[in-house]
């Protein structure tokens, strides 16, 4: 088993690599057409948040599960208004923000499975 120690310095690096990902300019993205269509940007924004709220859910900083969740909403929140804010060519997209729940929400269940075990 890996230790707390492991989680947390883990759970630094992966938001560490979340927020250069989710604050380069939208001229580093890629524009392929075909991403848009199957819904890419979401589909990313749901699997990053389900990763962080499992790694959150190790590492004991949140009591509850609501406490990690209103964490993860928060933060979500905050990511979509510096985007639209302060990012060039990036946007306030509260799709992005609907989906970052869903995320936390699937990374939460697959956290409590994983504690049954």
């Amino acid at each position: 088993m890996l230790s707390l120690r492991w989680w947390r310095v883990a759970t630094v690096l992966y938001f560490t690599a979340c927020c250069i990902l989710f604050f380069l300019p939208g001229s580093a993205l890629p524009q392929e057409s075909w991403l848009d269509a199957i819904y890419a940007d979401k589909i990313v924004h749901v699997g990053l948040f389900a990763v962080a709220s499992l790694l959150l859910s190790r590492t004991g900083l949140a009591r509850t599960s609501a406490g990690l969740f209103a964490w993860l909403a928060a933060y979500g929140l905050a990511v979509e208004i510096v985007q639209g804010l302060w990012v060039p060519n990036r946007s306030c997209d509260m799709m992005d923000w609907v989906v970052d729940l869903i995320g936390a929400l699937a990374g939460l269940f697959l956290a409590g499975r994983w504690a049954k075990k």
